[in-house]
């Protein structure tokens, strides 16, 4: 009879526990399976067909003339095996962009022709919808607020200014991906 060292039982014991302590997080991985941009009453509603009825966190912001949306927790599985995008599916939108950010996150991108668009995201039976509001022409004087958040600080700050009077400083964390500037009209 062969004798195990009971060491090479304890790393097999410690190895078997491990292997199922991480099979749970890929289990939970949502995937997007396919993408269709449809028109809407107002804009466009996107929609994401996921294989997790559960909605993923969801980080949003806003830069210029774009909204992006990023979904934790999710991987991009189209078809096709490339990314989506279509170009000026409404009036007042120039694109619409969906892709890998990286391995666990896929990012959606709804660029504006002259601001960026009200969106709005919900789940929907196994999907994800987006419902896209064409931007409005609102005058450069109209107030708005706007919010800054910092990745690993809980706080948010809020600055309420007039849009032509204000530019904010930029973040001493810029350079930090989860530095996000948004703003709320």
């Amino acid at each position: 009879m062969v004798q195990q060292s009971p060491l090479l039982t304890s790393c097999s014991i410690v190895g078997a526990i491990a292997l199922l302590a991480v099979q749970p997080a890929w289990a939970e991985m949502n995937q997007v399976n396919a993408v269709t941009v449809n028109p809407a009453k107002e804009g466009i509603e996107v929609i994401l067909e996921t294989t997790n009825p559960k909605l993923s966190k969801v980080v949003t912001s806003t830069y210029e003339k774009t909204y992006i949306a990023e979904l934790a927790n999710t991987q991009l599985h189209l078809e096709s095996g490339n990314p989506f995008n279509v170009n000026n599916p409404a009036n007042g939108i120039a694109g619409v962009t969906v892709t890998s950010f990286n391995t666990s996150s896929v990012r959606i991108v709804v660029t504006g022709i002259d601001s960026p668009p009200a969106v709005k995201i919900e789940k929907s039976d196994d999907n994800v919808v987006l419902t896209v509001a064409a931007p409005s022409q609102t005058p450069a004087s109209a107030k708005s607020q706007h919010l800054v958040a910092t990745k690993g600080i809980a706080a948010i700050t809020r600055h309420t200014f007039l849009s032509n009077n204000c530019n904010p400083a930029p973040s001493p964390f810029a350079s930090d991906r989860g530095a996000r500037d948004f703003t709320i009209s």
